[in-house]
């Protein structure tokens, strides 16, 4: 019976998983990238600048260095990080094991691929992700790709856990009516 057998793979699963959609992009990593690569954050990093003068209220002041700090994140996003800005959106399952998604292009089993994520929470990041393909199948549409993510660190898989918790409390809220 294909229900059972769809409960127990459910069961087996390590992570919870959710279905949403992401900004996103995917490559296959060359044979000779392969060795040098980890499962990484990119995006912003540790921002450097110029704090305002001291104003006479330290409220006010620190306020203000919060401000200039987050108008600096986001323009370094815009102006260094165009490109992944612009990654089209894509409906993705996603779990902090690895995740399957639609793709124009088939991929083997076994490439490794390169996942540019658009983490949507504040400050705003790539996540840059690792995996090899379990399988990628012709559908209607293109080619349903299975991912397990074999290069993460635990910062990054945390990241993802944090998305997936997020999606799944939005489609609870949504469930009730909130």
């Amino acid at each position: 019976m294909p229900g059972i057998e769809e409960d127990n793979k459910q069961h087996d699963r390590e992570f919870s998983r959710i279905k949403t959609a992401l900004s996103m992009r995917m490559r296959v990593v060359s044979a000779e990238e392969k060795a040098a690569v980890e499962g990484r954050i990119g995006g912003i990093s540790e921002i450097q600048f110029n704090p305002p003068q001291p104003l006479s209220d330290p409220a006010l002041y620190e306020w203000v260095k919060f401000l200039d700090a987050k108008l600096d994140q986001i323009l370094q996003l815009i102006f260094e990080n165009k490109k992944e800005c612009q990654m089209p959106m894509e409906v993705c399952d996603l779990s902090g094991g690895g995740m399957s998604t639609l793709s124009q292009e088939q991929f083997a089993p076994g490439d490794t691929l390169e996942i540019s994520i658009l983490y949507p929470f504040s400050p705003p990041q790539i996540l840059r992700l690792y995996g090899d393909v379990l399988r990628s199948e012709k559908s209607a549409d293109g080619y349903w790709t299975a991912v397990k993510f074999t290069m993460i660190d635990d910062s990054t898989r945390d990241k993802i856990f944090k998305l997936v918790f997020e999606k799944e409390r939005e489609i609870i809220r949504s469930k009730r009516g909130e």
